[in-house]
């Protein structure tokens, strides 16, 4: 349904490098000629979409390695663009963090929901593993475990991990988050 649904707009897919190799068929048709056909349907329809794609491999790779189709890789390649991972951006972290939680202010219908600066300077400073999914998460926790009742939110409403840390804390980076039974992934 999202070729159908994105018919005179953008259709986004995330992680493409995952697509299974006998679907990749179908999306080289789909982006080809413009038309697919339903699950289970014998129906040809036709969809005028601008493609955005995603991936965090590197597709040409895929390709050598017999695992992406060549003919489908060369049918997408267009313009790329290179989005640094969320710690080599640490001077984002602070706008992020107030677009996350406005997301979930609203999705809550919460009165104010916001970020005190101490925090903000303190999630500026973790060596994120993650992307902004990670820092997404970490916001949504806390809300979570201050059940939504907090206006402001603190360090002291980070969720139950252990911050090592690895440097004299003066340098952007100078944290690794680890939960107690192992890496968050962050």
């Amino acid at each position: 349904g999202s070729f159908e649904l994105a018919h005179g707009g953008d259709l986004f897919l995330d992680e493409i490098s995952e697509l299974p190799f006998e679907c990749q068929a179908k999306l080289l048709r789909a982006v080809e000629y413009k038309e697919f056909s339903r699950i289970g349907g014998n129906q040809v329809i036709r969809s005028d979409f601008r493609l955005i794609l995603a991936t965090n491999k590197n597709l040409q790779n895929l390709v050598t390695e017999g695992k992406f189709r060549e003919d489908l890789y060369y049918r997408i390649y267009g313009y790329t663009m290179n989005l640094p991972p969320l710690r080599e951006r640490p001077d984002d972290i602070p706008l992020l963090v107030d677009v996350v939680l406005n997301e979930i202010r609203q999705r809550l219908a919460l009165r104010s929901l916001s970020a005190s600066d101490r925090l903000k300077e303190y999630l500026r400073g973790l060596a994120w593993k993650g992307n902004v999914r990670a820092l997404k998460n970490v916001l949504e926790s806390m809300v979570i475990e201050t059940n939504g009742e907090k206006k402001v939110l603190d360090i002291d409403d980070m969720p139950k991990a252990t911050f090592e840390h690895t440097s004299n804390g003066h340098g952007n980076f100078g944290y690794h988050l680890y939960k107690e039974t192992g890496n968050l992934g962050l």
